[in-house]
């Protein structure tokens, strides 16, 4: 790849999906100093004048949901709001409705507006086509690169993003129990991921804590958001997305009837 065509996608990702994006971490306050674990990753949305995150259900999981937030500037921000899932079942085996969504107070909101931006509703992107191509960025926050400072009492964080192409081959969703107008399938070859900025191939860190991160539809000129990444499969080499319609829709059966319903998603995925 071309310089410039990578100098673009990088800037892409750091100008219009990095401030959409947050870490979300666990805080234990039983432990003397209070200590964070990472857990996932988030995305914020801003449709109708209400304010999500959007991550994947099994994030929340056997979690107790008032001591999860996200941390900067040396302050913890618990993710105070009303949850709502996409199904009973959170586990991380579920991908046909591994999805969690926090309608967030606008106290928490206005909070994390000191940092981040909720991504309007022109930046997403319904009834999206895969293509075979390099057009799928993904950033998330591996937990294996977030460390603890004890000395400085502090979190460093380092994400990770990436240029990958999406999977449309049928057999392959049929493999893994998946449905193609509810889930998306991207290539995610762990072992054999190609710097094109170093000119070599690396190891990829481990996926966990990239849960809920989005993927995004590069069109050549802007990003746009299709879906949030909910699983990992290493033997298909795959990360497993839900589409964003169901994110949408689910907002819409439970937040705000007034968005305009999915006609891709068939309603028996709804529980």
């Amino acid at each position: 790849m071309e310089n410039n065509y990578l100098n673009t996608i990088t800037n892409e990702i750091y100008s219009n999906i990095i401030p959409y994006t947050v870490q979300l971490f666990k805080i234990d306050s039983t432990k003397e100093p209070v200590e964070i674990y990472p857990l996932g990753t988030g995305t914020l949305l801003h449709i109708n004048g209400n304010h999500y995150m959007c991550t994947a259900a099994h994030v929340y999981h056997d979690e107790d949901i008032i001591k999860i937030g996200v941390s900067f500037d040396e302050t913890f921000y618990i993710l105070q709001g009303e949850i709502t899932y996409l199904s009973a079942n959170h586990s991380i085996e579920n991908n046909n409705g591994d999805i969690a969504i926090c309608k967030l107070s606008e106290e928490v909101a206005n909070d994390l507006k000191e940092k981040y931006n909720f991504l309007p509703w022109k930046r997403i992107m319904l009834n999206h086509i895969l293509e075979e191509q390099p057009r799928y960025l993904m950033k998330g926050y591996p937990a294996s690169k977030t460390k603890k400072r004890y000395v400085q009492r502090t979190i460093e964080t380092k994400a990770f993003h990436f240029l990958t192409c999406g999977i449309t081959e049928t057999k392959k969703y049929e493999k893994l129990n998946l449905y193609q107008d509810v889930n998306y399938l991207v290539d995610f070859h762990i072992n054999k991921l190609y710097n094109f900025i170093n000119d070599c191939k690396q190891t990829a860190p481990r996926p966990r804590g990239n849960s809920g991160m989005g993927i995004w539809y590069w069109n050549g000129s802007k990003s746009y958001l299709i879906g949030i990444m909910t699983g990992y499969n290493n033997e298909e080499a795959v990360f497993i997305g839900t589409r964003i319609d169901l994110v949408t829709e689910l907002i819409r059966q439970r937040f705000d009837n007034s968005i305009l319903p999915t006609e891709v998603i068939k309603p028996k995925f709804y529980k």
